[in-house]
């Protein structure tokens, strides 16, 4: 019995020497890390597949060459963008767009395409900028009204940035600005087969949607999933102008007002969300009909939120009782 308690009481020594020692060379380790980079070298990254080495250095080599990656990146996000994409209403079967057909595009938003929302949602997009509603239409063989587009794209009007920067203004073009800017119905000439309005909000964390546009350009009773005056003065003039179909595409990241399909002659609208950086490609392809717009909705989209009685109580609301006390703990 001394003996096994003298055994167990020398091992635990052992181990206890043992513990310090790792500790202090973890400690150490640590400290000088990058000195012992320099002297013993490192791997990174051996998780499998091909090992190679690289001077002193072992890296992981994919199996795929960049091409070959950047290619299956983009088919995922094609394929994520077009069977994400809601037909919301085609009357008299007006989608799929007939190849070839000339299109002119109306809306600020339509060269400010939501790609992502507000706050962590952001990503890289240098390598994309070519990535475009007009470049889409066109990869899809579309033949775009160029000086409608560049008017849109050089007028210095843009939208507020929402969560990002407080600022919640949607800054349209009317109508009457629109033809204003481009000379008169006269810059449509030989594209007036399809008008294609892009309706565009943002959204992401951060901050509430503004429940009033008052201070954005709008009225204090409309929110900012209301269309804009600006907006409707768009639906409400297009048709008149000589358009054979009149397509509206929602970019948005949040479920806005759809009330404006009943009240304005329209033939088609898709919903269309943040595409990330090379979604967009699908818009094309899903108006001429190669892909199919299989989505579906997730929720009720609501002709006016405030009909809602959770808008009621929506909002930065302090709630008292019949004291005038704040209602909740008290300390």
């Amino acid at each position: 019995m001394i003996k096994n308690k003298k055994h167990f009481i020398a091992m635990n020594a052992i181990y206890a020497i043992i513990l310090v020692v790792v500790i202090v060379l973890n400690l150490v380790a640590g400290y000088w890390g990058e000195a012992l980079i320099q002297v013993f070298g490192y791997t990174n990254g051996r998780t499998g597949g091909n090992v190679t080495a690289a001077g002193d250095n072992l890296y992981y080599v994919s199996a795929y060459t960049d091409e070959e990656l950047r290619a299956a990146q983009h088919d995922l996000a094609h394929r994520i963008a077009s069977e994400g994409t809601v037909l919301l209403t085609n009357e008299n079967n007006a989608l799929p767009l007939d190849e070839g057909a000339s299109v002119t595009v109306f809306s600020e938003a339509s060269t400010e395409w939501l790609i992502n929302g507000t706050g962590s949602s952001a990503i890289g997009t240098e390598d994309y900028l070519y990535v475009t509603v007009k470049w889409s239409l066109e990869q899809a063989g579309f033949q775009v009204n160029e000086a409608v587009w560049d008017w849109y794209l050089n007028n210095g009007i843009v939208r507020g940035g929402g969560s990002s920067t407080g600022d919640w203004s949607v800054n349209e073009s009317s109508w009457e600005t629109v033809l204003e800017g481009v000379g008169g119905e006269s810059a449509f000439d030989g594209y007036t087969d399809v008008a294609l309005i892009v309706i565009g909000r943002t959204g992401g964390e951060g901050a509430d949607l503004a429940t009033s546009m008052a201070n954005f350009g709008g009225s204090a009773d409309e929110s900012y999933l209301d269309l804009t005056a600006e907006e409707e003065s768009l639906l409400a003039n297009v048709r008149s102008a000589g358009f054979e179909k009149v397509v509206v595409v929602v970019n948005t990241a949040n479920p806005i007002e759809m009330g404006f399909l009943n009240d304005y002659d329209i033939d088609a609208c898709l919903l269309m969300g943040p595409t990330g950086a090379y979604g967009l490609e699908a818009l094309g392809q899903v108006l001429v009909g190669n892909e199919n717009p299989s989505g579906h909705l997730t929720d009720t989209q609501v002709y006016d939120v405030f009909s809602s009685p959770a808008m009621q109580n929506f909002g930065d609301n302090r709630y008292v009782d019949a004291s005038g006390q704040p209602y909740g703990p008290r300390y």
